[in-house]
């Protein structure tokens, strides 16, 4: 009986220490899932800072970009006419291009601006011929007067184009093909280089040629190009 008691307690403290054993695990591990969990949540939250943080600067620099396109448009189109006021701007826009100021544009540098300004991510086998067009000494990479270069080129023309599109997609919000000339001048009296009323309803006298106080795509893009000369000259 005795033998059978004793045996009894060996066994109750047999599983008191499995109990304690299989405790002192389950704490050890559950600190390690803490441990892991904090640590995920750390690198969640570095992530989504350093993700925030790239969103910002993208956004920035399309920002920048398409301020700077959008205020050439309609520029000249002869390397050769360039003024110096329009070298220095598009030397602001080489610079945006030029993420790790070497100097020149490579391919990765040319096809992050292009995502980030026009919304879509170019082949590698576009942007490799954007590059041909103007790289003279073949370096696979566009310095400061190639730059230029393209500038002038065609396939600049089109991707202004589709900065004119997009501008007038903006404008054109039941998209009928028109834009409404009273949406157009409060545009143009209240963001950017503001105009006054009297030179809104001008420059909307000019490009509104058949006077029915809607703005077509084709007068959209004409008022987008002209320089000063033109309308001027319009105006007379």
């Amino acid at each position: 009986m005795k033998d059978a008691k004793l045996a009894s307690y060996h066994a109750i403290f047999k599983f008191l220490d499995i109990q304690n054993m299989f405790a002192s695990h389950m704490n050890r591990l559950t600190a390690s899932v803490r441990r892991t969990h904090s640590q995920s949540s750390n690198r969640s939250r570095r992530s989504f800072k350093a993700e925030e943080r790239k969103r910002k600067e993208d956004q920035a620099l399309g920002e920048a970009v398409n301020t700077i396109i959008m205020s050439t448009i309609g520029g000249p189109k002869d390397r050769a006419d360039f003024s110096d006021t329009l070298i220095e701007t598009y030397k602001e826009l080489f610079n945006l291009f030029d993420k790790n100021k070497d100097g020149s544009i490579s391919i990765d540098e040319l096809g992050h601006v292009f995502r980030i300004h026009l919304g879509k991510s170019l082949s590698e086998s576009d942007l490799s011929k954007i590059i041909e067009t103007v790289d003279e000494n073949d370096s696979k990479t566009i310095e400061f007067e190639e730059f230029l270069s393209l500038m002038a080129s065609e396939t600049w023309s089109e991707i202004e184009k589709s900065e004119i599109i997009k501008a007038f997609a903006v404008f054109d919000r039941n998209k009928d093909g028109y834009v409404d000339s009273e949406e157009l001048r409060y545009a143009l009296t209240n963001y950017g280089e503001a105009m006054t009323e009297d030179e809104a309803n001008e420059l909307l006298n000019i490009v509104d040629l058949d006077k029915n106080g809607l703005i077509d795509y084709a007068e959209f893009e004409h008022m987008m190009q002209a320089d000063e000369g033109i309308l001027d000259c319009r105006q007379q």
